[in-house]
C-alpha cells in the first residue's frame, strides 16, 4: 500500500490524465472499480499530503476537482468537498473548514452514503482531538466506529479504536486507553504490517510509559519502529515514532539517547517544514534538558514549542511547556519571569476542562460497551437484533445500574480530582520551602564574606550546610513523582558531593565514599538522618584532619532485619579526635544525639580503626 502512494505521489500528473482519459470513455451512469481505486487512491494521498504540507495538498486537490467536475459522481464530488474542508482545518480555519465538512455531510446523507460519512466522522474526530476538545471527539469516534461496523471495514475500524486510545491518553486514562489500543491489535495483528499496526503498538507504548511499565513501553516502540521500516516508512512517517521512543529514553533517565532521538525528530521535521513535528520535539528536547539542569537551551526550545502552538491553535501539552519556563527561569534565578510563567500555568484551566467533560466520556463508553459488546468489534458481522432484544428485557435493571455507576464514578472522579490538587499543592509547598532554604543559605554566605573570626566563620558555615542538607530533600520532593519519600542513593550522594566541595579547597582535600543499601525513606525520618550525616562529616573534617592535607571519609547504610545502620568512618588521628572531645561538647554532637532520640538510634564509637561513628536506628519507617 505504502509503494502504491509513492507511486501516485511521483507521476500523479500521468494518473491524473489517465484518469480524464477512462471518464471519457465511461457512461455517466457506469461503474469502474478499476476508476474507483485510482480515485480512492489520490485521495487518500491527498490526505496524508495535508498532515505535511497544506499547500501541496490544495494543488493536488484543484487538479482533482477539475477532473471530477463535470462527472456525475455524486460521492467524489463530496469527497473533494470534504478534502477541502480537512485542510482548512489543518489551516486552523475552523469555521470555513466546518462548513466545508458539514456541506459533504449532507451530500453524502443524501445518497446514503456510509463511506463518505465514516470519512466525515474520521475528520471531525481528528480536528476535536487536535484542538483538545476530547468530548466532541469521542462523540464522533464512536458515530465512525458504528458506521465501519455496518461496512465491514477491518482496518478503518480499527484506526477508529485508535482513536479512542488516544482521546483516553490525553485523558490520563492510561487503562481504559490500553484497552481500546487492544482491541484493535485483535483486529489487525494477523494483517501483516501495516500503518495501522505501527500506530496500535505507539499508543500501547505511549500508555504504558505513563502507568508508568517502562520495559513494556520501551517493547513496544520498538515494534512500531520496526514495522515502519518494513513498511520503507518515509523520514516523516518514521520521525514520530522515534520521537515516542525518546520519551521513554527520557524517563528512563538515558537522557543522552533521549536527545539523540529527539534531535533526530527535530532535524527531519524541519527540513520538511512540519511545524507540528517541530513543536513537540522542540518541547521534549527542552524537557529533557530540564532535567539535565541546562537552564539556558530550557528555555530556548520551550519557547519555540510555545511559539508554534500560538501560531496553529493547537494546545496539547501547552501547560506543561508553561510550567517547564518558569522552572527553568527559576533555576537561573530569573524569578520575575519565573513568577510570570507561573501565573500563565495558574490561568490554564486543562484540568477543571478534563474534569467537567468526564461525564460524557464514561456515558459514552458505557453506550458503546452495553449497545455493541466486545462480541460485536470481533466478529462485525453480528446485527443489532439480539441485543435490541436484550436491552428491552433489562431496560428497567439497565437504567438502575447506569444509575449506580454515574453516581460511584461522579464520587471517583472527584476523589481522583482532589488527590491530584493536593498533590500539586504539596509539590508546591516543597519548591516553596527548598527556595526560602536556599534564600537562607545564600544569606549565611553573604554573612560569612564579611566575618573576620575564625569561629564565627564556621558556625555560619555549619549552619548553612545544615540547611542545605534539608534543602535537597525539598527539592527532590517537588521535582520527583513521589512527595512523601525520598531516594536515599541518589540523596546522599548528592550530600556527600556537596560536602566535599564545601571542606575542600586550596590546601586540603576531603574525599567521601558514599555506599548506600536503603533505597527509599519518608520525608519525616530522612531529614534528621541527612542532618546527622552532615553533622558526622563536619566532626571528621573540624578535628581529624587538621595535621593533614587530605583526608577520605566512608558512609556506610544498610539494613539488618528490622534495624537501620549508619556508619561514618574516617582515616585520620585517633587522638585528635578525643583531644578535641568533640562528641561531648560541641552543638553539632548535641544535634546528632537528639536527632538520634528521634529515630530511636544509639551511637557508638569505634577506635579500633581510625574514628568511627556508628548509629543503629530502630524507628526509621512510618508504621515504626
Amino acid at each position: 500500500m505504502q509503494y502504491k502512494y509513492l507511486l501516485i505521489l511521483s507521476f500523479g500528473a500521468f494518473i491524473l490524465s489517465g484518469l480524464q482519459e477512462v471518464y471519457s470513455q465511461i457512461p455517466s451512469s457506469s461503474e469502474s472499480s478499476e476508476v474507483n481505486l485510482h480515485w480512492d487512491s489520490l485521495i487518500d494521498v491527498t490526505r496524508q499530503q495535508k498532515e505535511t504540507t497544506t499547500i501541496e495538498a490544495r494543488k493536488t486537490l484543484d487538479r482533482l476537482r477539475g477532473l471530477v467536475e463535470g462527472t456525475s459522481s455524486r460521492h467524489y464530488l463530496a469527497q473533494l468537498q470534504l478534502l477541502e474542508g480537512e485542510i482548512l482545518l489543518e489551516e486552523n480555519l475552523a469555521d470555513r473548514g466546518l462548513a466545508k465538512v458539514t456541506q459533504a455531510q449532507s451530500l453524502f446523507e443524501s445518497s446514503r452514503d456510509k463511506p463518505g460519512l465514516a470519512n466525515v466522522e474520521d475528520a471531525l474526530t481528528k480536528y476535536y482531538l487536535r484542538s483538545a476538545q476530547y468530548a466532541k471527539a469521542l462523540t464522533h469516534v464512536f458515530q465512525g466506529i458504528e458506521l465501519k461496523e455496518e461496512l465491514n471495514d477491518i482496518r478503518g475500524l480499527a484506526l477508529s479504536l485508535i482513536d479512542v486510545a488516544d482521546i483516553y491518553w490525553y485523558y490520563q486514562r492510561f487503562s481504559e486507553s490500553i484497552e481500546y489500543a487492544n482491541k484493535a491489535l485483535k483486529l489487525i495483528e494477523d494483517l501483516g504490517a501495516s500503518n495501522e499496526l505501527a500506530a496500535v503498538y505507539k499508543i500501547l507504548s505511549e500508555s504504558y510509559l505513563e502507568i508508568p511499565d517502562y520495559d513494556l513501553a520501551l517493547f513496544y516502540i520498538e515494534k512500531a519502529i520496526e514495522v515502519k521500516r518494513q513498511l520503507d516508512a518515509t523520514p516523516l512517517q518514521l520521525a514520530a515514532v522515534i520521537n515516542s521512543r525518546g520519551n521513554v529514553f527520557k524517563y528512563l533517565n538515558r537522557y543522552d539517547d533521549a536527545i539523540a532521538d529527539y534531535s533526530e525528530v527535530l532535524r527531519i521535521c524541519d527540513s520538511a517544514d512540519y511545524r507540528i513535528g517541530v513543536r513537540a520535539s522542540s518541547a521534549n528536547l527542552g524537557h529533557v534538558y530540564l532535567l539535565k539542569k541546562d537552564y539556558k537551551r530550557v528555555i530556548n526550545y520551550k519557547l519555540q514549542s510555545l511559539e508554534i502552538q500560538k501560531e496553529s491553535g493547537q494546545i496539547q501539552q501547552q501547560a506543561e511547556n508553561v510550567m517547564h519556563l518558569s522552572e527553568a527561569y527559576a533555576g537561573l534565578g530569573m524569578f520575575d519571569s519565573a513568577y510570570l510563567y507561573h501565573v500563565i500555568l495558574d490561568s490554564i484551566k486543562g484540568m477543571e476542562h478534563a474534569q467537567a467533560l468526564d461525564k460524557l466520556t464514561n456515558e459514552l463508553s458505557v453506550k458503546y460497551d452495553t449497545e455493541k459488546k466486545e462480541q460485536a468489534i470481533a466478529s462485525l458481522n453480528e446485527k443489532v437484533r439480539l441485543q435490541s432484544l436484550s436491552m428491552i428485557l433489562g431496560s428497567a435493571l439497565l437504567a438502575l445500574s447506569l444509575i449506580a455507576v454515574f453516581v460511584f464514578l461522579r464520587l471517583n472522579n472527584q476523589l481522583k480530582a482532589k488527590n491530584r490538587e493536593n498533590v500539586i499543592l504539596l509539590k508546591e509547598i516543597h519548591h516553596r520551602v527548598k527556595n526560602n532554604l536556599q534564600i537562607l543559605s545564600s544569606l549565611l554566605s553573604l554573612q560569612t564574606d564579611h566575618l573576620v573570626d575564625a569561629n564565627a566563620i564556621d558556625a555560619l558555615t555549619e549552619g548553612k550546610n545544615r540547611v542545605e542538607s534539608m534543602s535537597m530533600i525539598h527539592q527532590r520532593l517537588y521535582s520527583g513523582s513521589d512527595i512523601t519519600s525520598v531516594d536515599l542513593k541518589d540523596y546522599i550522594g548528592n550530600l556527600c558531593r556537596y560536602l566535599e566541595d564545601a571542606f575542600s579547597g586550596t590546601f586540603k582535600v576531603i574525599r567521601i565514599e558514599d555506599r548506600v543499601k536503603y533505597e527509599s525513606m519518608d520525608v519525616d525520618f530522612a531529614i534528621p538522618l541527612g542532618l546527622i550525616i552532615n553533622e558526622l562529616v563536619t566532626n571528621a573534617v573540624k578535628y581529624a584532619f587538621t595535621d593533614r592535607s587530605e583526608g577520605t571519609l566512608t558512609i556506610d547504610l544498610f539494613e539488618e532485619g528490622t534495624e537501620l545502620f549508619l556508619i561514618v568512618a574516617d582515616d585520620g588521628q585517633v587522638l585528635l579526635h578525643s583531644s578535641s572531645e568533640a562528641i561531648s561538647t560541641s552543638f553539632g554532637s548535641r544535634l546528632i544525639e537528639t536527632l538520634s532520640k528521634k529515630l530511636k538510634g544509639e551511637i557508638k564509637i569505634d577506635l579500633s580503626h581510625g574514628y568511627s561513628t556508628r548509629i543503629k536506628f530502630t524507628r526509621y519507617k512510618k508504621d515504626d
